[in-house]
């Protein structure tokens, strides 16, 4: 029997961790990041301090509008005014879902700059396509970037720069509904070709 990694824990080591995710991925397609808390300083505007490396649901992040003093932190990211957030799915090299990230109609939204569940935000299918090819591209080499099988990709938007940008990858995304159908096909389309 053969020995199969499906998402080898070298590469899902590295995709949780903030910092080593940033150091895998092409500067190209990354927000501007620092571990260096003076670079940051010089960026002026608005600056995310991240406090946590291996965190999720926005824990650990911090947000420092302009004149404000940055605190220490282990990385540092420019902050990316979103016009939206879209979080693409890929399995085995292909995009398997695409969704794009909304106010949730039935709650009130408590922070706009951080767009997640606790904050007032769904993953909706019926809102539209994304504004840019790169997208599904950049959710694409992400992934095979830090060496992963499988993940959901978390990308921003910006009509201010008209450019993306990956903001982080999920190695063990919550999967339901439609997107749970389109890994299973995936997997189920990968065993095939293994077996043939």
């Amino acid at each position: 029997m053969v020995d199969t990694w499906v998402n080898h824990p070298e590469a899902v080591a590295k995709a949780v961790n903030k910092l080593r995710t940033f150091e895998a991925l092409s500067p190209e397609i990354t927000p501007k990041w620092s571990t260096d808390r003076s670079e940051a300083c010089e960026w002026g505007g608005t600056v995310v301090c991240r406090h946590l490396l291996t965190s999720h649901s926005g824990r650990g992040i911090e947000i420092v509008g302009p004149g404000v003093d940055i605190p220490d932190a282990p990385l540092y990211t420019k902050y990316i005014k979103k016009t939206s957030e879209w979080r693409v799915q890929v399995a085995f090299g292909e995009v398997i879902d695409v969704t794009r990230k909304i106010r949730d109609p039935n709650r009130e939204v408590t922070d706009w700059q951080v767009r997640n569940h606790s904050n007032g935000f769904i993953f909706a299918r019926e809102s539209g396509e994304p504004p840019s090819p790169s997208i599904t591209l950049y959710a694409l080499e992400a992934i095979k970037a830090l060496g992963l099988d499988f993940g959901a990709v978390d990308i921003v938007w910006s009509n201010y720069y008209q450019r993306a940008y990956v903001l982080e990858v999920n190695s063990a995304p919550g999967m339901e509904g439609q997107t749970l159908d389109a890994y299973v096909e995936a997997f189920e389309a990968r065993i095939e070709e293994m077996m043939a």
